[in-house]
């Protein structure tokens, strides 16, 4: 049975007005790409405002790192169209308002960190200055370093750095933050947030679901070829209606023993209709599923009950279900614009 449901995006970061001719820094329509009978891509729409800071998630062979790639420019569609700002990929690259942080890679050992940025910014027509590029990365102190004696996290920083040379409005980014201890992600990410305020559109593919969570303001999830999921983090995992409920229900009477096996039968004839998974440490419940609001007016009704509580499934949880889910194409959630 096929399932859409809809989420409104309402995080959207608006630039200041005057900025950039067109509020629409993405639109991805009804792409499509194959290499042979494979279908990397299955025709996703997709629009991206500028200043939206957007996490792309999805398992190996998703379709992720192919999409990114016709973003960049760098894999034509083999139907469908690619805009950047106002144009095509191409022409974004060529103006400078396309960046590019890739993993790994791209990265002459033998240069020095200065240097390396002075030559890179020989080539664009109008650049930013190198000194506060530098600064702004907090990569002022590498300047002499070869890049081959920097850390991965620190060549994280210059590839940063060289992607914000130009005037760059999208920014497209590969496991961002791979190498960086916790304070200079977090300092990265600051400046992405100082950046997106500016009305810079920042995607950025993560196996880091924490780091989706924390710091996107849309969560978008491939799988197979197709968009599963698209919306701000709550929205996703709220979607995933699997709940945890947990509880102690003491005896209830001198007895106990009748008044706690029946507690336990109700129990078990709820679960049996709604496909929950039980468990019982002692006289502490746990329960896991859909729909736990009849188990929790059920069991608070109970007199001693203590220590109960009711949560959402967390993103890493609601990831796999909606990935799941879209190998049987049973669920889509959309973004609505």
């Amino acid at each position: 049975m096929d399932t859409t449901a809809t989420l409104d995006v309402t995080q959207t970061a608006t630039p200041p007005s005057g900025i950039f001719e067109s509020k629409l820094a993405i639109r991805l329509q009804g792409v499509t790409k194959h290499f042979g009978s494979v279908k990397a891509v299955a025709g996703i729409s997709l629009e991206i405002p500028q200043g939206q800071i957007v996490a792309l998630l999805g398992a190996n062979g998703a379709g992720k790192t192919t999409t990114l790639d016709m973003i960049e420019g760098l894999t034509q569609p083999d139907s469908g169209s690619v805009q950047i700002l106002d144009g095509t990929p191409q022409q974004a690259i060529n103006a400078g308002h396309l960046g590019v942080i890739m993993q790994s890679g791209g990265l002459p050992g033998d240069k020095r960190v200065g240097q390396m940025l002075r030559l890179v910014a020989s080539t664009y027509p109008q650049v930013k200055d190198v000194e506060k590029v530098m600064s702004m990365t907090d990569i002022q102190d590498l300047v002499r370093r070869r890049i081959s004696k920097c850390s991965g996290g620190e060549q994280q920083r210059v590839r940063l750095a060289l992607a914000m040379l130009p005037d760059t409005r999208v920014l497209i980014m590969d496991e961002p933050t791979a190498g960086m201890d916790p304070s200079a992600r977090r300092r990265f990410w600051e400046l992405m947030r100082r950046q997106a305020r500016e009305g810079v559109t920042i995607i950025f593919a993560t196996h880091y679901l924490a780091e989706a969570e924390d710091f996107a303001q849309r969560i978008i999830v491939m799988n197979r070829g197709r968009i599963v999921a698209d919306g701000t983090p709550a929205e996703v995992r709220e979607h995933v209606s699997r709940q945890r409920f947990t509880a102690v229900i003491p005896s209830i009477s001198e007895g106990g023993a009748v008044e706690i096996l029946d507690v336990k039968g109700k129990v078990a004839a709820l679960a049996a209709d709604h496909e929950w998974d039980v468990s019982w440490e002692g006289d502490r419940l746990r329960v896991s599923g859909a729909n736990l609001s009849a188990l929790g007016a059920y069991v608070l009704a109970l007199p001693g009950v203590h220590g109960a509580e009711l949560t959402n499934a967390s993103l890493e949880e609601a990831f796999s279900e909606l990935a799941d889910a879209g190998e049987t194409g049973e669920t889509t959630i959309e973004s609505e614009k």
